[in-house]
């Protein structure tokens, strides 16, 4: 759905490349090659990880990375 709205989507298959992908974005937000993702949805049951403990290490993630900023 998100798609047809004309919305940039990216998806992952497992908690992990989820974390990944968002690792990545921040690096990239770093050195001014993007924006920091405006939504993230999760699945509650995904594979290496659900859902509730891939929210609980964005949330670390952006912690420990207050100077993001996605103007």
């Amino acid at each position: 759905m998100l798609k047809v709205k004309a919305l940039t989507c990216v998806s992952a298959t497992s908690g992990s490349q989820a974390l990944n992908f968002i690792q990545e974005r921040i690096e990239d937000v770093f050195q001014g090659k993007g924006k920091m993702f405006r939504l993230i949805l999760l699945d509650y049951s995904m594979p290496e990880m659900d859902g509730p403990t891939v929210a609980t290490e964005i949330v670390k993630m952006f912690t420990n990375n207050p100077q993001i900023d996605d103007n």
